[in-house]
């Protein structure tokens, strides 16, 4: 063990990359926009129905960090595994602010523009992808979305510690409460982690 100090202490905090404390799973994203005769159009896609996990729900391509990819890296193989939209493709325009979910994921947002590629002639992976569609950027940065929440309680197993700590079975556990957002555009729904991102982005273009 070294010798600790405070020349020690500020070394090591100096090396150390802030990140969110514990253990999370990694995933990342792209915004995908496409110059069109609208002007810029963020392109979503519908979940495939045969999915596990939220089958029918809108998102952007994207997923699970693999191996030591890095977060863009797992944003640009994402989207060419669902969308067929190779990387050399994508203009890299930066990033949003990443997420951190309830359930112990990290999510990180990139923006990128598709070049020489056309949103009618998408090769979609039919085992991940239903349907893409675009929205207008303008429709989302000229309204807010409707803001619903959901209330997220402790549930505690029997065979918890309980006296270690003040108050036993009685301890006053913090209720968390979670804002889920809302955009509607025609028929489509676009709400949850992916219209957090959407608001994020335009907020930040707003500044």
């Amino acid at each position: 063990m070294p010798d600790i100090n405070s020349d020690y202490i500020s070394q090591k905090l100096k090396a150390h990359t802030p990140a969110p404390e514990g253990v999370f799973r990694h995933s990342a994203v792209l915004i995908p926009i496409f110059e069109t005769e609208r002007g810029y159009e963020l392109l979503f896609c519908k979940r495939s129905m045969t999915l596990r996990r939220q089958p029918g729900d809108v998102c952007f391509p994207g997923g699970g960090r693999d191996g030591d990819e890095t977060n863009l890296e797992t944003a640009l193989r994402e989207t060419w595994e669902e969308t067929g939209i190779p990387a050399e493709n994508i203009e890299i325009l930066g990033q949003t602010d990443y997420v951190i979910t309830s359930y112990g994921a990290v999510i990180t947002p990139f923006v990128g523009l598709i070049k020489n590629t056309s949103p009618d002639r998408l090769r979609i992976n039919p085992d991940e992808v239903e349907e893409t569609f675009l929205v207008p950027l303008s429709f989302f940065l000229n309204r807010e979305p409707e803001t619903h929440y959901v209330y997220i309680n402790i549930e505690v197993p029997d065979d918890f510690p309980f006296e270690h700590i003040v108050g036993g079975r009685n301890y006053g556990w913090s209720k968390g409460r979670q804002p889920e957002l809302f955009y509607f555009y025609r028929h489509q729904v676009i709400w949850g982690f992916t219209a957090r991102v959407v608001k994020n982005l335009c907020s930040i273009l707003k500044q």
